[in-house]
């Protein structure tokens, strides 16, 4: 006994040598398994913390075994059993019965057994076995039916919801996101789980269709009870998550760059230096766009030189370096790792990856094909605005201006010779999504997007064109993209008005500051020229209701006459159609 408190004393204090050496003492030499299980879950958490997720995952599975709560073998059949049992439960039990079927439990045995079922979870999803990972979320639910509930049940649901969301049934994963935070509010708060449900919704559902300022509510919920009970895992993951949020939301670089500092001297404080490493690419890349670290692009774009194994953390340093590549509009850098993050990497879930590498690649092959004019860009543009619609459609709005920016370079594109009102109308509403949400990189790439289709394709005295170049510059100013802003005005200095650029980089209302969470919600408000908008404009857009999009889309197509071939702006070809809302918006078809 004496031992294993002290194991677990080490381990919490980060003393990973003495704590691991008393933890296999007592896994060795303990008399009974309620010896032993505080100590498998303490050197699992704890092997967590140094990134060595596998070797956590097996201990705990070893912990659970012993419990009799895990299978030795046939894990992938035992797994699509239980979901298809769990699933059926679910759906057809409302959030009162659920909790009427289920009380509290205190039987502590129960509660150290579900807590190494949540540990196995952690762990498996950490490392990418994702049949474990599933296993382990549906046995506890399984267990949450035969014995009642307790925190751990809270974070087996909210895994349940993750899962329904990879599935496309979002409005399951969204009521199995509720009841987890209600089993938590019903234990009591300030449990060791409450930080984990709302770092993961915040991660994994919740993005699509909550704006920015409450993500990072919920991040920092995340870190308040994580630091409340000691998880120096989470409270560094909620940080991290807060970062990403950040930088691909487009917050000024000089607060993403001191947010990045920030956890890495937590980490290193706290001895737990697993992640150092994907923070600082993140914090590079900040700063090669800030200027204060000196691009060097073949050493950047060699991908024998890249440090990252992990295929998660592979994805984010080909993102990182396409990014790079797409906003410095070195544009067959980009085509390369492009290729790389499509072919090299898995799929990344969350919605700031998912979403932003989908408009980075779109704005990539639509300016590989005005260079080349080969098809299999369009493909890939078309493809791209694709899986954004998508998106919007069936998982929530929060994506709307980077789908709405592909679908201007499309119209641009497909229609740009003939129908220059429609194509100038799409980008209008492109910049006003984005500076709606506060999107300054974005805002100022549609913007510039904007300008150089004005160029070739108008006057080159045309007002609009210094407005739209005006206004880029001025989003990237507020940005802090300086070499970005330098390589701009070499090449646009004479469409700039340089007194409207110093405004737009004084103004307050178009950002808040990266540790604030009080960002405006009233985004028309928000001073600019009104010149870049246009009569075909919509004057408001809304996009809470998924539902409500899909309603009002179809009450819409049953009216409609006719539909045009190209499908501008909804389901008529004209210019009045740009009147339409965002259901419009997303009726485009792909010709």
């Amino acid at each position: 006994a004496m031992a294993n408190a002290l194991g677990n004393i080490e381990l919490t204090l980060n003393r990973f040598d003495l704590g691991y050496s008393l933890g296999y003492e007592v896994l060795d030499h303990g008399q009974s398994i309620h010896d032993k299980l505080p100590t498998y879950i303490a050197m699992a958490n704890a092997l967590g913390k140094q990134n060595e997720h596998m070797k956590g995952l097996q201990l705990a599975q070893q912990g659970v075994q012993l419990c009799g709560e895990y299978p030795k073998r046939w894990l992938v059949l035992r797994a699509f059993s239980q979901f298809f049992s769990v699933k059926a439960y679910l759906e057809k039990t409302s959030m009162e019965q659920f909790f009427e079927q289920n009380p509290i439990t205190i039987n502590p045995h129960t509660i150290h057994s579900m807590n190494l079922l949540h540990e196995v979870a952690i762990r498996a999803y950490s490392s990418q076995e994702m049949v474990a990972w599933m296993l382990a979320t549906l046995l506890l639910i399984q267990m949450t039916k035969r014995d009642g509930i307790c925190e751990y049940s809270a974070g087996a649901l909210n895994g349940f919801a993750i899962l329904q969301m990879k599935m496309g049934e979002f409005a399951n994963a969204h009521k199995c996101a509720k009841i987890a935070k209600e089993t938590i509010r019903r234990i009591h708060r300030g449990t060791k789980t409450e930080g984990w449900i709302y770092y993961a919704a915040a991660v994994f559902i919740d993005p699509y269709s909550k704006p920015f300022y409450q993500l990072r509510q919920d991040f920092q919920h995340a870190y308040d009870s994580a630091m409340a009970v000691g998880d120096v895992e989470l409270s560094e993951l909620a940080q991290e998550g807060s970062l990403y949020s950040s930088f691909f939301d487009g917050r000024p670089l000089t607060e993403v760059i001191a947010a990045a500092s920030s956890l890495i001297e937590h980490m290193k404080i706290y001895k737990n230096e697993g992640r150092i490493g994907v923070v600082t690419e993140l914090s590079n890349t900040s700063h090669y766009m800030r200027g204060t670290l000196k691009l060097d692009w073949e050493a950047l774009m060699d991908a024998d030189k890249y440090e990252q194994t992990d295929t998660s953390n592979l994805f984010l340093a080909y993102w990182c370096r396409l990014h790079i590549a797409v906003y410095f509009g070195k544009f067959g850098h980009a085509e390369k790792v492009n290729h790389l993050l499509r072919t090299s990497t898995t799929s990344d879930p969350t919605f700031d990856r998912f979403t932003s590498s989908a408009i980075l690649s779109g704005v990539m092959a639509s300016h590989r094909y005005h260079q080349t004019k080969k098809r299999k860009y369009l493909k890939m543009l078309r493809q791209q605005k694709r899986r954004l619609k998508e998106t919007c459609e069936a998982k929530g709005m929060c994506a709307f201006h980077r789908y709405l920016i592909l679908r201007a370079e499309w119209k641009a594109i497909k229609v740009g010779g003939t129908k220059p009102a429609l194509v100038e109308s799409c980008y209008n509403d492109a910049i006003k999504q984005a500076r709606k949400g506060e999107h300054l990189h974005e805002a100022g790439l549609v913007c510039e997007l904007a300008g150089k289709y004005m160029l070739k394709s108008s006057n080159p005295e045309d007002p609009r064109i210094r407005s739209y170049f005006t206004q880029a510059l001025g989003f990237y100013e507020k940005w802090g993209a300086l070499p970005k802003c330098r390589i701009f005005r070499e090449a646009y200095g004479d469409y700039i008005d340089e007194d409207r650029v110093h405004e737009i980089k004084m103004e307050s209302s178009l950002t808040g500051q990266v540790n604030s969470f009080a960002l405006p919600q009233d985004h028309d408000q928000s001073s600019i020229n009104q010149d870049m908008t246009s009569e075909r404009t919509p004057s408001h857009v809304t996009v809470d209701s998924v539902a409500d999009l899909v309603a009002a889309r179809k009450a819409r197509d049953s009216q409609a006459e006719n539909t045009s071939k190209d499908g501008a702006m909804g389901s008529r070809g004209n210019m009045a159609s740009a009147m339409d809302d965002n259901c419009s918006l997303l009726t485009d078809a792909d010709h």
